[in-house]
């Protein structure tokens, strides 16, 4: 049986040698020598084992063909495999090559529907969102209007896109350039706009990968206005995502523990809550209990406490300080602290907006 098992695994030995040519070939036109791969993957093309095998055999020399300084017949063999390859990821990577070469032969505008095209039609797919993101990054440093122009096709295709991978996306990045104008312009109607998309955002794509960063936006929004609750919202939405892993750690992102540190510096300094802000530090020492942080929130506690007017829980906070950290800066400002828990020594770090 276990002879019967290794010949069962044994390498076709047809399908070996060809699997060794074509690794030379393409080694050859990664080293310098085109001409030379060319000639042999062209051979190999028509000796393919599999559907596949012809595939990656094909691909390559379509590189080959643009180091030797022919994209014309590198986009002919792309533009072929985006209809006829066997496998629809294949045909997606087909696609993408194609209008990636487009835009490195200069030809950016003409590369915008063929990026649409791929994001329409393999949004679930790697190349999709790749796609996208080259479409932002033509829209942003095009020609004038290229994002106007984008950010009306995203709005076209959207109820087309929006319950598929690529539906945060747009909403996101339309959210996004709202906001940015509303900054650069103070114009109330891309504040306006920007709320609306990422609000959005925040309740229609939960489960989706850039909600966090919309959610995180919507609140610096907020802060921005001076809507300090719809701020404390904002960023307690993106709190109550935080879940422990299976193992170990946890699946928390920079957005978490960022937002900890935000939301009590909110409450002790400007929502003259205090005693909550004592129990959220508590809370992030119990969550980052190795957190290079560990020393300055415990100094921030026990300041909210001396706030709350809570001495005896500030002293044990203090007390942890020298008991963890023999050398920590905070130990100097101690006497500080006690003698006006509301002067300078006292406030919080400010969290930037960048800093994720």
């Amino acid at each position: 049986m276990l002879g019967l098992a290794w010949a069962a695994c044994a390498t076709d030995p047809v399908v070996d040698r060809w699997t060794r040519d074509w690794l030379a070939a393409s080694r050859a036109v990664e080293e310098g020598h085109p001409d030379e791969g060319l000639r042999a993957l062209e051979r190999l093309q028509r000796t393919a084992p599999t559907a596949l095998d012809r595939f990656n055999a094909r691909m390559d020399a379509a590189r080959a063909y643009e180091a030797m300084g022919r994209p014309d017949k590198a986009f002919e063999i792309y533009a072929s495999e985006g209809q006829i390859a066997a496998r629809r990821s294949d045909r997606a990577r087909a696609r993408h090559e194609q209008a990636h070469l487009a835009e490195s032969v200069g030809d950016g505008q003409g590369a915008v529907p063929l990026y649409r095209r791929i994001a329409l039609t393999y949004p679930d797919l790697m190349p999709g969102l790749r796609a996208l993101q080259r479409l932002q990054d033509l829209a942003v440093h095009g020609p004038p209007g290229s994002l106007a122009e984008h950010l009306r096709w995203s709005h076209a295709v959207y109820e087309v896109l929006e319950s598929r991978t690529l539906g945060d996306n747009l909403v996101y990045f339309a959210g996004h350039t709202a906001y940015r104008a509303w900054r650069a312009t103070a114009d109330p109607k891309m504040a306006a706009a920007a709320e609306r998309l990422l609000m959005e955002l925040a309740t229609e794509h939960y489960l989706d990968g850039l909600w966090e960063e919309g959610v995180w936006e919507l609140s610096w929004l907020f802060r921005h206005q001076g809507r300090l609750q719809d701020e404390r919202w904002a960023v307690r939405l993106i709190l109550r995502t935080r879940e422990k892993s299976y193992l170990l750690g946890s699946y928390d992102t920079p957005y978490h523990w960022l937002g900890e540190l935000r939301l009590a510096r909110l409450s002790m300094m400007e929502l003259g809550d205090p005693e909550e802000a004592a129990g959220i530090y508590a809370g992030f020492l119990d969550h980052y209990p190795r957190s290079r942080w560990r020393d300055d929130v415990r100094f921030w506690q026990g300041c909210a406490w001396l706030r709350a007017g809570r001495p005896e829980a500030a002293e044990r906070a203090f007390a942890r300080i020298a008991d963890e950290w023999e050398e920590s800066k905070y130990l100097k400002r101690l006497d500080a602290a006690r003698a006006d828990p509301f002067s300078e020594v006292c406030v919080p770090v400010a969290i930037d907006e960048d800093m994720p």
